[in-house]
């Protein structure tokens, strides 16, 4: 889970609190 979140915010650039909305939404 983390190698994914860190992937993602390696390659959108978006913020951590982007990354953990995305992940908890797709988790949902």
């Amino acid at each position: 889970f983390q190698a994914n979140a860190q992937e993602l915010l390696n390659s959108s650039g978006l913020s951590a609190v982007d990354i953990v909305a995305k992940a908890l939404a797709k988790i949902a």
